[in-house]
């Protein structure tokens, strides 16, 4: 249709580049889009900037997404900071997730140190740091954040299977 390939059935999908169909070389499923990442606290609460934003890229069942996050204000946010709304549900078997991260203007020195877990069965991110002065990683808490508009930036890319 239009110069495009356009399989007959929703189901169905390209064998690219082989000589014989088999699973592992069929491209089923391709999809990008946008998708409004939040964080959640154990209580209190923080108001977005207008520019935060999450993007992604799926391939398969693997998801690459990268989000970028600040705040205009917060309302006494405490306990463990997690962010929501990534685009799919991970697998629920040894499903895998990797990221790397970037923070600043926060109030906690991270020494540019930021990891991500994503668990199984779900759409949630939840955030560990080292602080300069700690060679462990520790929960990322609503007493990290910083009063203040436009702090509080957060840039986060990686990957995760969604089976």
């Amino acid at each position: 249709a239009n110069n495009n390939l356009l399989p007959a059935s929703a189901s169905a999908g390209i064998y690219l580049g082989v000589a014989t169909a088999t699973a592992a070389n069929l491209l089923d499923d391709y999809e990008e889009g946008s998708f409004t990442p939040a964080y959640a606290f154990d209580s209190g609460s923080v108001v977005m900037q207008s520019g935060s934003r999450g993007e992604y890229v799926k391939i398969g069942n693997l998801v690459h997404f990268q989000i970028y996050m600040a705040t205009d204000s917060i309302s006494s946010p405490s306990g463990d900071a997690t962010i929501s709304g990534l685009p799919f549900t991970t697998g629920d078997e040894n499903s895998s997730s990797a990221a790397i991260g970037l923070l600043y203007r926060f109030g906690t020195d991270f020494a540019g140190e930021l990891k991500v877990r994503i668990g199984q069965d779900s759409t949630v991110l939840s955030p560990f740091k080292n602080a300069s002065n700690s060679t462990s990683a520790t929960r990322f808490q609503g007493s990290d954040f910083t009063s203040g508009a436009a702090y509080n930036n957060l840039h986060v890319a990686g990957c995760y299977s969604t089976r």
